[in-house]
């Protein structure tokens, strides 16, 4: 995360969360998977993509951590 390996909206949405944090992520065509889409996932080019990302762990900026991947315009309650 932060190094641009995820779609931007995921990017900007854990930046300065904590641990504990739920996110709810709400990322138009333009912050999701551009003009292209991903055909992969099924997801068009036109389409909205929504995430809720649990925050479990907070790592230094210059450590990664392998396993799945997730600041937000809106918080989820809990």
């Amino acid at each position: 995360m932060g190094k641009g390996a995820v779609i931007p909206a995921l990017d900007r949405a854990v930046h300065g969360q904590q641990a504990g944090s739920r996110v709810l992520v709400v990322a138009p065509p333009t912050a999701a998977y551009g003009t292209t889409g991903n055909a992969r996932l099924d997801v068009s080019a036109t389409e909205t993509v929504v995430f809720v990302v649990d925050v479990v762990k907070v790592l230094a900026a210059d450590l990664s951590s392998p396993g799945p991947s997730a600041r937000s315009p809106r918080t989820c309650p809990r």
